[in-house]
């Protein structure tokens, strides 16, 4: 999927909210990014079913993959190689967006494999 998808979101009144992305769709579904937030809506009525916010824009970081969905978990990827933020990969249930997974390309301290980048954390 391809293109602008419009979601009905209520805040003090219903606005349409413009998800301009490529996403996947699963059971009528569809998973969607925008720059930092990602959404699952319902792929007729635009309904907004959950939206999580999975990348800091203040941080460098972005979304610049298109959403993967593999059995009933999506697959997303934060970037910001472009602003010294590193990249990484998420696993979030498809049903509610809970985080069930996270692998960070450049390993947080303490994480395997940390000691073998430079204390300066420079990507």
């Amino acid at each position: 999927m391809r293109g602008n998808v419009v979601a009905q979101v209520a805040t003090e009144g219903t606005r349409d909210v413009e998800y301009p992305t490529s996403g996947a769709i699963k059971d009528g579904k569809s998973c969607v990014h925008r720059r930092r937030l990602a959404a699952r809506l319902d792929a007729m009525t635009g309904q907004l079913l959950w939206s999580r916010q999975i990348a800091n824009s203040r941080d460098g970081y972005f979304i610049s993959m298109p959403p993967m969905i593999v059995d009933d978990l999506v697959l997303i990827g934060p970037a910001g190689a472009e602003w010294a933020a590193k990249a990484g990969l998420l696993r979030s249930k498809l049903s509610n967006g809970d985080q069930v997974w996270k692998f960070n390309t450049v390993p947080d301290p303490g994480e395997p494999g940390a000691n073998t980048w430079a204390a300066t954390r420079k990507y």
